[in-house]
């Protein structure tokens, strides 16, 4: 019989996605991740009552007012220090390493991240996109390796306000220019996947439905969205992301043409991002964490 870290391995390997795990449930991250949520936005929220549990706290309905950015930006900034500091704890690289099956692996630097799917929100959802498009453009090594994502929602996660896939072929390793944006007339992110590739077929896409703390691992090459909030309660979700050092599949992935020219524009706008205040926080917390 499978033990739970194979069944999500055979999954990742037939289709790129792993069936809904409870991995992370009750962890003390987490909720201190929902502390500091609560605390920028206990304003904007019309919960009922100071003895609900933080994530129904953060799950109520939305006052109709538009949270400042600067407020956006400071949570967002609080989170990911406690996102980094989970990830590269000892329990959650033990997960990876049993669904990769050995332990030599490594994170994602900068690219560990916290969503906030919420009503009034000036910026459009994020689209159809890969996680190995921005490794690619930006020439991190390990855009040639295997590596996965896990998808961790601090709410409960409905249909309404989640999150989009569409599974991978078994053994297909394709990037697509679906992330970055406009050649000329041509709006890269607004196509459809027919558009971009006809074997992209969006009938198959699916809505992840997950409880708070429950997560879905997914590998790098799966186009995945978040859904369009259709209601007036907020969603927020985590992503961490490990590769296999030992598994390099640079012979088996097929570029989009398009995606070599958006390598080229972005890379100095990805040098001045990195070396932003931002991304020599991530990077000073990684080592404080890895002493």
């Amino acid at each position: 019989m499978l033990n739970k870290y194979n069944f999500s391995r055979e999954a990742i390997t037939k289709n790129g996605i792993s069936e809904v795990s409870s991995f992370f449930v009750g962890t003390i991250e987490l909720e201190k991740i929902r502390e500091v949520i609560f605390e920028y936005l206990k304003k904007y929220l019309l919960y009922e009552s100071d003895n609900l549990s933080l994530d129904k706290k953060i799950s109520s309905a939305m006052k109709n007012e538009t949270v400042p950015d600067n407020t956006l930006k400071e949570m967002r900034n609080e989170v990911l220090k406690i996102v980094y500091s989970f990830t590269l704890k000892t329990e959650t690289r033990e997960i990876f390493e049993k669904i990769i099956g050995h332990n030599n692996i490594d994170i994602f630097d900068d690219f560990l991240d916290f969503r906030a799917n919420m009503p009034n929100l000036k910026k459009v959802p994020t689209g159809w996109h890969q996680d190995i498009e921005t490794p690619f453009v930006e020439n991190k090594n390990y855009w040639k390796n295997f590596s996965l994502t896990c998808w961790i929602t601090l709410n409960n996660a409905y249909k309404e306000n989640s999150i989009e896939l569409m599974p991978r072929k078994e053994n297909s390793f394709n990037i697509y220019p679906q992330h970055y944006g406009r050649i000329g007339s041509v709006d890269y992110a607004k196509k459809s996947l027919y558009e971009i590739d006809k074997n992209l077929n969006e009938d198959n896409k699916y809505v992840v439905e997950c409880k708070t703390d429950q997560c879905i691992f997914f590998d790098s090459f799966i186009l995945h969205r978040t859904v369009p909030i259709k209601s007036n309660t907020p969603r927020f979700s985590i992503d961490i992301r490990y590769f296999d050092k030992n598994k390099i599949i640079k012979n088996k992935i097929k570029i989009h043409p398009k995606l070599y020219y958006f390598k080229f524009l972005k890379s100095k706008y990805y040098k001045i991002a990195r070396d932003s205040s931002v991304g020599k926080t991530t990077k000073y917390i990684r080592n404080l964490f890895s002493k």
